[in-house]
């Protein structure tokens, strides 16, 4: 009897696969949900950045910021991890990544930007051979972002254009479809830096690939992935480079006949629905090399998913720059969510300043704790939101812009180049 129990408690526990509820697949899978993206910034403002996008990963929900609110030249890569059980068990956590380049040569802004929006997925047991399946569906999308600026740089117009691949796994089967999605948005300049902002995402289908009952794992599991049409308003004030607030509301479009990768009977998006978000963020320490700056958010979730209850999510984020490197730490928690975002990570721009690589940023940082927050001041802003302003730092022109990418190579191979000694010297 003891030997029995001492090789039940060592032996490593093993759970059954739950099996689909269904036996054949007959409804689309949403592509699309309230999962914030971004940077610790944008993670800690609860996503209220409709009109401060002023990162890649804030631009991605509205492109105007290229030309307005962007920094001169950004990269990032980043990684969320998610665990929402109104989706799926806590056992399947998901990953969300993005990456990006942008440069914003006035009055122009571009962008690039890879993100993956959605993804469901885990081991269930098929309904018609009882083999266990991992079965996943998910949306990756590459995007290119062009804007403009107008009216001395009061209105800033963008679009983005995008390539978006629908994933769909199931065991050894891969159904893989693409489809061109777009985006606008639009910003605003106001007197003493507030800005408005709006941006629209049309609804776009990625329709099945072939077959969709062409195996017998799970009939007609090859079905299309919708992402419903967004329409996004807001407000944002940035009175100088240590402070910001946003407010917005998003209007999330229904979407016919879309359901859970793990309960069809689970339906998605019946009903069109508004999310409101409210954010801040506060540099309280910035040094010539070093930078601490915290950020807190918090925005209500109405549930598009039949028989879940709505949420209200808190959100925080605070996030160390010494030197290059950037060290953050952002949370999302509400009922049965938690997104966290950890980062340890070099800023590809900030070192190529700090070896010369590229000009250095020509802004004196501010020596001491607690920057005033409310004084309205241009320096250190994007030369897009302060046009006419007195501004210490100098714009970056397309010319600019074009021959710092040309003396890269160079400046890198005197880097790489031992050092010579004046001609004349022994």
């Amino acid at each position: 009897m003891l030997a029995l129990l001492f090789s039940i408690l060592i032996s490593p526990a093993t759970f059954a696969s739950p099996a689909f509820p269904y036996s054949t697949r007959t409804r689309s899978y949403s592509g699309w949900n309230s999962t914030i993206q971004g940077d610790v910034t944008g993670l800690g403002m609860g996503g209220a950045t409709v009109a401060i996008p002023s990162s890649i990963s804030a631009a991605q929900i509205n492109p105007a910021g290229f030309a307005m609110v962007t920094a001169s030249v950004s990269a990032q890569i980043l990684s969320n991890t998610i665990d929402d059980r109104h989706i799926q068990s806590s056992e399947n956590r998901y990953d969300t990544n993005q990456w990006g380049l942008s440069v914003n040569p006035p009055p122009w802004g571009l962008g690039i930007l890879y993100y993956s929006p959605t993804t469901e997925n885990g081991n269930y047991q098929s309904p018609t051979t009882g083999k266990d399946i991992d079965a996943a569906v998910s949306v990756r999308e590459v995007r290119f972002a062009v804007a403009h600026a107008f009216l001395d740089h009061q209105l800033s117009l963008g679009l983005s254009l995008g390539v978006a691949k629908a994933i769909r796994q199931l065991g050894q089967y891969n159904y893989n479809s693409i489809a061109i999605d777009s985006e606008f948005g639009a910003l605003y300049l106001m007197p003493h830096h507030f800005i408005l902002g709006a941006s629209y995402i049309p609804q776009n289908t990625m329709n099945a690939s072939g077959d969709v009952y062409a195996q017998n794992d799970m009939p007609g599991f090859n079905q299309a992935i919708i992402t419903p049409a967004q329409v996004s308003a807001g407000v944002a004030w940035q009175p100088n480079r240590f402070f910001k607030t946003g407010f917005s509301l998003t209007y999330i479009s229904s979407t016919v006949n879309t359901a859970l990768l793990s309960d069809q009977n689970k339906i998605v998006g019946a009903i069109s629905v508004i999310e409101p978000r409210l954010g801040a963020n506060y540099v309280f320490a910035e040094f010539k090399n070093i930078k601490i700056e915290y950020a807190i958010g918090t925005y209500f979730e109405p549930s598009r998913i039949t028989g879940d209850s709505n949420r209200m999510h808190g959100t925080m984020g605070l996030e160390i720059e010494p030197w290059f490197m950037n060290v953050g730490l952002g949370f999302d928690v509400a009922d049965d969510y938690k997104n966290v975002l950890m980062s340890i990570s070099l800023d590809i721009v900030r070192a190529a300043r700090a070896f010369e690589l590229i000009p250095k940023d020509p802004v004196s940082p501010y020596h001491g704790y607690f920057p005033p927050i409310f004084t309205v001041k241009a320096e250190g802003l994007p030369q897009g939101m302060t046009e006419g302003e007195h501004n210490n730092t100098p714009p970056i022109s397309l010319e600019n812009v074009e021959k710092i990418i040309s003396d890269v190579p160079e400046k890198i191979r005197e880097k790489m180049s031992p050092s010579q000694p004046p001609k004349g010297s022994k």
